[in-house]
């Protein structure tokens, strides 16, 4: 089968409507999508949560608990506390972190203090899920300008999607290189992540270019990633914005 269709989706649940979800688990099941990263509130599974989730699982795709806040880089307690309610239940067989202290006002001033908590967040929520394994989102650039940072997320994750915002395979490659080399040198699994939400700045979405160019940009992704071992696919943002995709 084709890397392409070896790929994945963020879904966050509750910005998901007016799509049904049984209406988002059947266009992910049509289109190949073998996981689905989920959000889950802070307070935990909602009643649309677990909708969502049996409606995926019932297609066949696999359900990850997704979540994060910026504050959790520097409060491993509180993203272990989240992590122990989501997967309570049973509903998710992975466990998601899209923890962005890069976003948060303490950025500029102390980033490596910020990338050694996120590290122990990571290690923490690690611990809280065990035996469920747990991925994180990573911006391409972080490799570049924080290889070591990056290297030591990765040794506490247990994959990695590599977000590699833009809309041409070669800008991809091109901005996913570094991190690709560091999590092929580590042997950690990775994904690709582009987006399809409408951004100010066009070049990093498809939400302007359509789904077939989201195909066909995607795969040739694929096709150059393809030797690596560790490439499990491209994993689009979000579901609900790639349903919406004109032709």
């Amino acid at each position: 089968m084709s890397p392409w269709f070896a790929r994945s989706a963020w879904l966050w649940t509750e910005a998901s409507a007016p799509a049904t979800p049984a209406e988002l688990a059947s266009f992910a099941a049509r289109n190949g999508v073998l996981d689905a990263w989920t959000s889950v509130p802070w307070e935990g599974p909602t009643r649309r949560t677990a909708l969502q989730a049996r409606a995926l699982t019932a297609r066949s795709v696999r359900v990850a608990c997704l979540g994060g806040e910026p504050e959790w880089a520097t409060d491993a307690a509180s993203a272990a506390a989240w992590t122990r309610r989501a997967v309570t239940g049973g509903l998710f067989s992975r466990v998601h972190l899209d923890i962005e202290p890069w976003a948060s006002a303490e950025w500029r001033r102390n980033p490596g203090a910020l990338l050694d908590g996120l590290v122990a967040t990571v290690r923490a929520v690690s611990a809280a899920a065990d035996p469920i394994e747990v991925d994180i989102d990573l911006p391409a650039w972080l490799a570049r300008e924080h290889p070591d940072a990056f290297t030591a997320l990765l040794r506490a994750a247990d994959g990695v999607a590599i977000l590699a915002y833009r809309d041409r395979a070669d800008a991809i490659l091109a901005d996913a290189e570094a991190a690709v080399r560091i999590a092929a040198r580590r042997a950690k699994p990775f994904r690709i992540g582009v987006d399809t939400v409408p951004s100010a700045e066009p070049h990093t979405t498809f939400f302007d270019d359509g789904r077939d160019a989201l195909a066909r940009q995607s795969a040739a992704v694929a096709a150059a990633l393809s030797g690596h071992e560790g490439f499990a696919g491209v994993a689009v943002h979000d579901l609900a914005a790639w349903r919406e995709l004109r032709p």
